[in-house]
């Protein structure tokens, strides 16, 4: 099963979360009335990877960033 990195968007194109599920939809209806931020999300992009290790490296590189 592929392990999921995910980046929610602002209209402005600013980042706003980021994180890593098996399923970055699923989790995403979760942050939903919940996450003071979630109401600003207009773009969500899902990177696939193989290992959940993998999916931790390329999130602790996207928040450095």
């Amino acid at each position: 099963m592929a392990i999921e990195l995910y980046r929610h968007y602002s209209i402005d194109g600013d980042l706003l979360y980021v994180g890593v599920s098996a399923n970055a939809l699923r989790r995403y209806a979760n942050h939903v009335g919940k996450s003071p931020w979630a109401k600003d999300v207009a773009c969500i992009e899902i990177e696939k990877f193989d290992t959940r290790h993998e999916a931790l490296n390329a999130e602790a590189r996207a928040i450095s960033t």
